[in-house]
This record gives structure tokens, sequence and C-alpha cells, in this order.
């Protein structure tokens, strides 16, 4: 999916939910994040090292006011944006 087809999405929806506040990198993240993508994978498919990838995650949480892993990836299946067709 596509930034422009998952703001959409977003835009669609009446609670936001804060995703509007990531950035393209975080919002790639968050997409494969969502899609089921294991950590290692996320961390090959964008390019970034263990670290890196580590920082990016607590930026995100930190944006959308969520604690854990846990709760990250639980955020990340409730706002599963639809897959193409």
């Amino acid at each position: 999916m596509t930034r422009e087809q998952l703001s959409t999405f977003l835009a669609a929806t009446e609670k936001r939910s804060g995703l509007d506040l990531l950035g393209d990198r975080e919002m790639e993240f968050f997409s494969l994040l969502s899609q089921g993508t294991p950590w290692h994978l996320i961390s090959q498919q964008m390019g970034l090292e263990q670290d890196k990838l580590a920082k990016l995650r607590t930026k995100i949480q930190r944006k959308l006011h969520l604690a854990s892993d846990i709760q990250l990836l639980r955020f990340a299946a409730k706002h599963k944006p639809p897959t193409d067709g």
C-alpha cells in the first residue's frame, strides 16, 4: 500500500488514531509491522541496522503513546490498513 493510499484510508476513518503524526519512514515501518512482518525482515527491507530500527520503533511508540512492543503490535493489528486487491 502506498503512503497516499494509506493516507486516504486514514482520512476515511472517524478516529484518526494518531497515525497521521507519523513520518514517511515511520509509516513504512508501521505498514510492514501491521502486515505481520517480523522485526528482522523489517530491518532488512528498510535497510536499517537493529539499533536504528529500535530507535525508530521507540519514536513511533512515543508519538502513539504506547508503552511497550506488545501495545505497538496490538495497535498495528487493530489499525491494519486494507491491502490492495
